[in-house]
């Protein structure tokens, strides 16, 4: 709690810093935040997350953000990234990492089916241009969102816990701080996999 109450402190006026406490009614608040961030991307979203449930930020009211970035992007001959990094939680007693993949993708489409069909449309996402899924067996410790250069960041939580916090706006060293951290995650090779569409497709619910 001090490290973010002083940032905002310190830098709030300068880099556009909202602090919010850990709570239910100020998570909600900080996702709302968040989610109008996301509207109005021009370039990227990348996310890490644990569980990747929260229905704002990962289910159809994300889904329909992102198809909307990604037909802007191709009507306007540009790019747009959209990369998201989490594990969904499973049992303890699966230990066979293939095993816990597939549970992992069947949680995927039970809750983010938007998501997922939007990841495997060849015609809107061909060879995933724009839109990529990286799955971990191991549970991230650190979760945050980047919109552009727009940085959301949570304190260390466990599952379904509370947490705290701390937006920061339109600044580009904690930006390319966090997407440095992105991008290191995505080389931990046996821990951080690259779903491939046909994966999802193929454990697709009939």
């Amino acid at each position: 709690m001090a490290v973010f109450q002083t940032i905002e402190r310190l830098f709030g006026s300068v880099l556009g810093v909202a602090y919010f406490k850990e709570g239910e009614k100020e998570y909600e608040f900080a996702i709302d935040k968040l989610s109008k961030i996301m509207e109005k991307s021009r370039e990227r979203i990348w996310a890490v997350s644990g569980e990747f449930k929260n229905k704002k930020i990962a289910g159809d009211e994300f889904a329909k953000t992102i198809r909307s970035k990604i037909i802007e992007a191709k009507n306007g001959n540009r790019s747009f990234d959209i990369r998201l990094l989490f594990s969904k939680s499973i049992e303890e007693n699966t230990v066979d990492v293939e095993e816990r993949k597939k549970e992992a993708i069947m949680k995927i489409w039970s809750e983010n089916k938007e998501v997922a069909e939007i990841f495997i449309d060849e015609e809107l996402n061909p060879n995933m241009k724009y839109f990529k899924i990286y799955w971990a067996n191991k549970r991230p410790e650190y979760h945050f969102h980047l919109s552009d250069d727009n940085l959301f960041l949570e304190t260390k939580h466990k599952p379904s816990r509370g947490r705290e916090v701390l937006i920061i706006k339109n600044d580009k060293k904690f930006a390319d701080k966090y997407k440095k951290l992105f991008v290191d995650m995505t080389k931990m090779k046996e821990i951080v996999e690259c779903l491939d569409p046909k994966e999802l497709l193929t454990l697709k619910p009939k």
